[in-house]
Protein backbone atom coordinates (compact mmCIF):
# COMPACT_ATOMS: atom_id res chain seq x y z
CA UNK A 1 0.00 0.00 0.00
CA UNK A 2 2.72 2.43 0.84
CA UNK A 3 3.23 2.54 -3.40
CA UNK A 4 0.06 4.90 -3.09
CA UNK A 5 1.03 7.23 -0.50
CA UNK A 6 2.75 10.10 -1.98
CA UNK A 7 5.48 10.28 0.49
CA UNK A 8 6.66 6.54 1.90
CA UNK A 9 10.11 5.39 3.72
CA UNK A 10 11.17 2.01 5.71
CA UNK A 11 11.94 3.04 9.00
CA UNK A 12 15.42 1.31 10.78
CA UNK A 13 16.84 1.49 13.75
CA UNK A 14 20.96 0.82 14.23
CA UNK A 15 22.81 -2.20 14.52
CA UNK A 16 19.71 -3.89 12.28
CA UNK A 17 19.37 -5.32 9.28
CA UNK A 18 19.30 -2.71 6.29
CA UNK A 19 15.93 -1.66 4.50
CA UNK A 20 17.28 -0.95 1.16
CA UNK A 21 15.44 -3.06 -1.57
CA UNK A 22 18.50 -4.81 -3.04
CA UNK A 23 18.80 -6.17 0.33
CA UNK A 24 15.80 -8.25 -0.35
CA UNK A 25 16.87 -9.68 -3.89
CA UNK A 26 17.31 -13.14 -3.23
CA UNK A 27 14.61 -13.38 -0.30
CA UNK A 28 11.58 -15.48 -2.20
CA UNK A 29 7.89 -14.30 -1.31
CA UNK A 30 6.09 -16.65 -3.02
CA UNK A 31 7.35 -18.98 -6.07
CA UNK A 32 10.13 -17.29 -8.08
CA UNK A 33 8.59 -13.81 -6.99
CA UNK A 34 11.02 -11.98 -4.62
CA UNK A 35 10.51 -9.38 -2.30
CA UNK A 36 12.83 -6.79 -4.85
CA UNK A 37 10.46 -7.99 -7.22
CA UNK A 38 7.53 -6.56 -4.96
CA UNK A 39 9.44 -3.34 -3.71
CA UNK A 40 10.25 -2.47 -7.62
CA UNK A 41 6.71 -2.89 -8.93
CA UNK A 42 5.31 -0.72 -6.17
CA UNK A 43 8.18 2.07 -6.81
CA UNK A 44 7.49 1.65 -10.73
CA UNK A 45 3.77 2.65 -9.66
CA UNK A 46 4.78 5.00 -7.21
CA UNK A 47 7.06 7.00 -10.26
CA UNK A 48 4.17 6.75 -12.71
CA UNK A 49 2.07 7.98 -10.64
CA UNK A 50 3.98 11.23 -9.22
CA UNK A 51 2.83 13.55 -11.88
CA UNK A 52 -0.80 12.96 -11.18
CA UNK A 53 0.27 13.26 -7.66
CA UNK A 54 2.06 16.90 -7.96
CA UNK A 55 -0.97 17.71 -9.76
CA UNK A 56 -3.49 16.99 -6.95
CA UNK A 57 -1.70 17.86 -4.07
CA UNK A 58 -0.86 21.59 -5.88
CA UNK A 59 -4.75 21.67 -6.51
CA UNK A 60 -4.97 20.50 -2.95
CA UNK A 61 -2.23 23.43 -2.06
CA UNK A 62 -4.02 25.92 -3.19
CA UNK A 63 -7.98 24.85 -2.26
CA UNK A 64 -7.63 22.98 -0.01
CA UNK A 65 -8.92 19.51 1.02
CA UNK A 66 -7.29 16.15 1.46
CA UNK A 67 -5.70 13.94 -1.01
CA UNK A 68 -6.21 10.28 0.80
CA UNK A 69 -9.73 10.36 2.12
CA UNK A 70 -12.45 7.75 1.62
CA UNK A 71 -14.30 6.91 -1.13
CA UNK A 72 -17.98 8.78 0.06
CA UNK A 73 -15.97 12.06 0.63
CA UNK A 74 -16.05 12.80 -3.23
CA UNK A 75 -19.24 10.16 -3.84
CA UNK A 76 -21.27 11.57 -0.90
CA UNK A 77 -24.76 10.39 -2.87
CA UNK A 78 -23.78 6.92 -3.60
CA UNK A 79 -25.14 4.30 -0.72
CA UNK A 80 -22.04 1.93 -1.75
CA UNK A 81 -19.48 4.48 -1.20
CA UNK A 82 -19.73 3.46 2.73
CA UNK A 83 -19.34 0.51 2.35
CA UNK A 84 -15.56 -1.04 3.47
CA UNK A 85 -14.78 2.51 4.26
CA UNK A 86 -11.17 0.84 5.19
CA UNK A 87 -10.71 -0.67 2.07
CA UNK A 88 -12.13 1.58 -0.37
CA UNK A 89 -10.69 5.42 -0.19
CA UNK A 90 -9.89 8.29 -2.94
CA UNK A 91 -5.93 9.54 -3.92
CA UNK A 92 -7.41 12.68 -4.92
CA UNK A 93 -9.94 13.38 -6.50
CA UNK A 94 -9.67 10.92 -9.85
CA UNK A 95 -8.34 7.58 -8.50
CA UNK A 96 -10.01 4.50 -6.42
CA UNK A 97 -7.95 2.41 -4.25
CA UNK A 98 -9.24 -0.30 -3.33
CA UNK A 99 -7.24 -2.55 -0.83
CA UNK A 100 -7.10 -6.26 -0.84
CA UNK A 101 -7.58 -7.33 2.78
CA UNK A 102 -5.79 -10.82 3.30
CA UNK A 103 -7.57 -11.33 6.68
CA UNK A 104 -9.29 -13.81 8.17
CA UNK A 105 -11.34 -11.95 10.21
Amino acid sequence: MGAFYPFSRNHNTVLTRGQEAYSFANEIYEGSTTYLDIMRKAMRIKYHLSTYYQSELTFLHEEGGAFYKPLFFEFPNDPRSYNDLHLNVMLGSGLKLAIQSNSTT
